[in-house]
């Protein structure tokens, strides 16, 4: 890997430019899963940001060929982006100021407009989802310079997904449990600077109310993680917390579930309390079969049971609040994006 990683960073930019240019799709998906595997391999070294700097222009250049591609529909396209995009994605979890802010100031930018179709519409990709919530963390850097990037592509991000897919719930949904995931992260002491992310709402034509709630909701998510940094050494008032804020999202089917399993290894970690962490993901399926019931679909023709037989189980599953479905689109994007 060294060597090869020392050919690239040695080369010219006119002959890397001009090797690329000729190589097949295929090369280039194997030249992009070794980078990946040098990040990966690397990403405790002193050498990670020699690593870096030498694999942005690569996948830069590549993201440019695929730009031009006729057929952007195929089997090996749609595998180059997901190579390219898993590269950007470890490139994005960079320790490195200087590596971020290259990539904020036009290569993101560009990934977006070239692969609009497979982050905003491609249900079965992670990306959207990765790139909302590392924006977010981003957000959250003790560096001014970064924050501002960040800041700006985050909206970007709800603008471009608006543009390609004229909806809103799924970037309100991303945003909201990127929010909730960052709060409860351990390694997240202080969210303060995110709240700018919230100030600085733009103006979206057509759109701009739920903009506004949605700015309201992260709001609310970084009150909540200042009472859960309040009683970060008090382990029972922390899981009566997490389990007050996950009632309060009953409108947020994602947020519930994001904070069940927040809570469910809570339990775990901190007081091998495995019977309440079960009966955490005991409610996380009872809210993934009630909205399975409610699809129109042969779905619930083999689900013979109902919710509340899981009582047999869990006694107390009866008493929680129910799914609501209010707002079926979010319902319908909260569970159909989920990954399990």
């Amino acid at each position: 890997l060294l060597c090869f990683l020392h050919l690239l960073r040695e080369v010219s930019d006119t002959a890397l430019k001009s090797w690329l240019s000729v190589l097949p799709q295929s090369t280039h998906i194997t030249i992009l899963s070794l980078l990946d595997t040098s990040l990966e391999t690397f990403k405790d070294d002193t050498i990670i940001s020699e690593v870096e700097y030498t694999t942005l222009p690569i996948v830069d250049q590549i993201v440019q060929e695929m730009k031009n591609q006729t057929d952007q529909r195929s089997n090996i396209f749609n595998s180059l982006v997901d190579v390219v995009l898993l590269v950007v994605q470890k490139l994005m979890q960079s320790g490195s100021e200087d590596v971020l802010l290259q990539l904020y100031d036009a290569f993101l930018l560009q990934v977006v407009a070239v692969f609009r179709r497979n982050i905003f519409r491609d249900r079965n990709s992670p990306f959207c989802e990765i790139l909302c919530y590392e924006t977010i963390r981003h957000s959250n850097s003790v560096w001014p310079s970064l924050r501002a990037k960040a800041h700006s592509f985050f909206y970007f991000l709800i603008f471009e997904n608006i543009k390609e897919t004229s909806n809103f719930s799924r970037m309100r949904l991303l945003s909201t449990v990127a929010v909730a995931k960052l709060v409860g992260d351990p390694n997240c002491k202080d969210i303060t600077c995110l709240r700018e992310l919230t100030e600085s709402a733009p103006d979206f034509k057509g759109f701009s109310v739920q903009v506004s709630e949605l700015a309201s909701r992260l709001h609310t998510l970084m009150n909540d993680s200042k009472k859960i940094a309040q009683h970060s050494h008090d382990q029972d008032m922390l899981a009566d917390l997490y389990y007050t804020i996950m009632n309060g999202s009953v409108d947020c089917p994602q947020l519930r579930v994001a904070y069940l399993e927040t809570l469910a290894s809570f339990q775990e970690v901190h007081g091998e309390n495995y019977v309440e962490a079960a009966q955490c993901h005991l409610f996380i399926a009872s809210l993934i079969h009630q909205y399975l019931t409610r699809r129109p679909s042969d779905e619930k023709k083999i689900l013979q049971m109902d919710y509340t037989d899981l009582g047999v189980v869990s006694p107390s599953i009866s008493l929680e609040q129910k799914l609501v479905d209010e707002n079926i689109e979010d319902v319908e994007e909260a569970f159909t994006s989920m990954k399990w």
